[in-house]
């Protein structure tokens, strides 16, 4: 009895510090880097890898808002509905991550630690559009083969349509993508 006491008085103790460090990555982020990484860096579709986390999909009528040309699209924990996952039914080895709306400064803190200085991603470019209040960064990582990653940000959400994508791709086919 003493042990179960102490055991769960050390779990107990350690989940509000493993929560703190969960919520402090955005969801949108935290997706990319569960769910879309993963897949492509072990060379399996990124559905494998939703459909193992239990992620629930969209029906097809809802998927096409997302995925004009055909895809799945599936929803996101800890988003809420402001944002989803998005893959390509043609292109087996990229997964996209779509942002309805989120604050600055929440999006770009993210990115800088998920994909910062202490992680295999390299900035390649940084480029600001000012006229349509975009930035855009391109990165790219050695991860079992090359990934690149492209994230653009709109400066304020969009009516009707996202304020943030996230996608990621396989670049170099070290590991090809099964069927």
């Amino acid at each position: 009895m003493r042990y179960l006491i102490l055991f769960w008085a050390i779990v107990l103790t350690a989940l509000p510090a493993h929560a703190a460090t969960e919520s402090a990555m955005p969801a949108p982020i935290r997706a990319m880097l569960e769910q879309c990484l993963p897949a492509l860096v072990k060379g399996v579709p990124p559905a494998e890898i939703a459909e193992a986390a239990l992620l629930p999909e969209f029906a097809p009528e809802q998927a096409v808002k997302f995925a004009p040309e055909g895809g799945r699209v599936f929803a996101l924990p800890g988003a809420e509905g402001n944002a989803v996952l998005i893959l390509n039914k043609n292109y087996l080895g990229v997964c996209s991550v779509a942002v309805r709306q989120m604050k600055a400064e929440d999006f770009w803190a993210g990115i800088d630690r998920g994909f910062g200085p202490d992680t295999p991603f390299r900035l390649l470019r940084e480029r600001r559009m000012d006229a349509e209040r975009v930035t855009r960064r391109e990165y790219e990582a050695d991860m079992n083969g090359l990934i690149a990653l492209i994230i653009s940000f709109s400066d304020t959400p969009r009516e009707g349509g996202m304020q943030a994508l996230i996608t990621a791709a396989r670049v170099d086919r070290k590991t090809p993508l099964r069927k």
